[in-house]
């Protein structure tokens, strides 16, 4: 499902490069746990497997990316998200703010794929009950906790159905309760789906 080869990453203006030589393979329905220092290229890793660099952050790429049997280099954007989810450390980085209740904003990918009205609602109620937030479903975003807040991120990339589920310190703003929900949620997906999970931690 995933497989970096010799993989290197310089940031535009940067003399060394933030990932040097990373080489690894991930079968479909798999668990990767990637830890490490602030500074060591978590992050950048995180970016890499979602297609972001090199499309959204320029610099310098080498070696080979393949996720979902696309080559990330040469796949538009626009369809590695279809493929891959990516949440990052901070929520407020990826709520909407076009939305006026946490059940539209769970829909509003949806909406983006063209997915039918019916299945949208049942998509979105499936993945509130999933990762414990239907009590929240009439409430507005912005005014969540961080924790809340993450939780809907979750669910809204849930929604969409990726193969490839990549997230970047995703508990780092929820209390033990919430974490344990969110760790339920993907252990579920997984057994489920077969998603393919990389979760980076410190």
């Amino acid at each position: 499902m995933i497989t970096l080869d010799r993989v290197t990453y310089t940031y535009p203006g940067s003399a060394q490069p933030a990932l040097r030589e990373i080489s690894l393979s991930v079968p479909e329905g798999q668990f990767l746990g990637v830890v490490g220092r602030n500074g060591a290229g978590k992050s950048t890793l995180a970016y890499t497997l979602a297609g972001f660099i090199p499309h959204f952050y320029h610099g310098v790429l080498e070696g080979e990316v393949i996720v979902d049997q696309k080559r990330t280099q040469v796949t538009p954007l626009s369809e590695l998200v279809l493929s891959v989810g990516l949440i990052y450390q901070n929520p407020f980085n990826q709520i909407s703010g076009t939305k006026y209740t946490v059940r539209e904003e769970i829909a509003f990918g949806l909406e983006n794929l063209g997915v039918s009205r019916a299945e949208m609602v049942d998509r979105s109620e499936a993945m509130m009950a999933l990762v414990g937030i239907s009590d929240l479903a009439d409430r507005m975003p912005l005014s969540l906790s961080g924790g809340q807040m993450q939780r809907v991120v979750i669910a809204s990339l849930l929604a969409m159905k990726p193969k490839v589920l990549v997230l970047d310190e995703p508990t780092s703003q929820l209390d033990p309760i919430g974490s344990r929900e969110v760790f339920a949620a993907i252990r579920s997906l997984m057994l489920n789906e077969r998603m393919t999970v990389v979760m980076i931690e410190h």
